[in-house]
């Protein structure tokens, strides 16, 4: 019964500290913040592959926006995005998509919410520099709108 308790609190600690369990739907709206013009195209204002490239841990940073007003999305650029980059880069433009287009590459969205309740990471990169290329041409190309050029 000890060893039962123990766990069961080791668990439940566990959990309170990781309370990004919640599940990302796949019909909800991510934005990718994009502080570089060298990833999007200025002629017609698209996003170019590179902006969804993983870091080096492997991570794409995004956000979660569906339900937010314009003003709340573009605050949560300035705010924790632009704000915690560290040459603090303005945020220039953002590119939207939907979850599912991210699930249907075979990637994955993990809530990581230590930044922001609505942080999470696109996650399950394929170790090859090649693939990785691959999946953000698609995420690119597939994206639901143009770049959005913040005014």
């Amino acid at each position: 019964m000890k060893f039962l308790k123990k766990l069961l609190g080791s668990l439940f600690g566990y959990l309170e500290k990781h309370k990004s369990f919640d599940v990302i739907g796949a019909e909800e709206n991510i934005s990718r913040f994009i502080l570089e013009s060298s990833k999007y195209r200025k002629s017609d204002h698209t996003v170019k592959s590179r902006a969804f490239l993983p870091n080096k841990n492997g991570e794409t940073s995004v956000y979660r926006i569906s339900n937010l007003t314009e003003v709340a999305v573009w605050g949560i650029g300035d705010e924790y995005v632009s704000k915690n980059h560290p040459d603090k880069k303005p945020i220039l433009g953002r590119g939207d998509l939907l979850a599912s287009t991210i699930f249907k590459l075979g990637l994955a969205l993990y809530p990581e919410k230590t930044v922001h309740e609505l942080h999470a990471n696109i996650v399950d990169w394929p170790s090859e520099k090649d693939e990785k290329m691959d999946l953000a041409i698609e995420l690119a190309r597939e994206i639901n709108c143009k770049l959005i050029l913040k005014n």
